[in-house]
């Protein structure tokens, strides 16, 4: 049976990365361009946003699988900016070289 603790999370979002930390320890700390952004389950249920995830792919202590529910006012605005990051791009291309 899955533990449910209460814990203080937080999602941090930039440009280069994702960070993830719940009860002060960092969870999830990924950049968007190495591809483990795509290995997380996001989903929307009524109580705010969720994300799942191994524990033993991401560095975390243990093994198995590892879901985080956190209770956020926007989490629709949240799971959009992370798949908007974690799709993959094309690589960018300088100026000389359309020339």
């Amino acid at each position: 049976m899955p533990r449910r603790l209460p814990v203080l999370a937080a999602v941090g979002l930039s440009q280069q990365r994702l960070v993830v930390c719940a009860a002060g320890k960092p969870l999830i700390d990924v950049t968007w361009d190495s591809g483990m952004p795509r290995e997380l389950e996001l989903g929307l249920p009524d109580e705010g946003l969720r994300i799942a995830w191994d524990a033993e792919r991401f560095g975390g202590p243990g093994s198995g699988r590892v879901e985080l529910l956190l209770k956020l006012p926007q989490a629709t605005a949240i799971a959009a900016a992370i798949e908007q990051r974690r799709r993959p791009l094309e690589p960018r291309r300088r100026l000389r070289d359309q020339t």
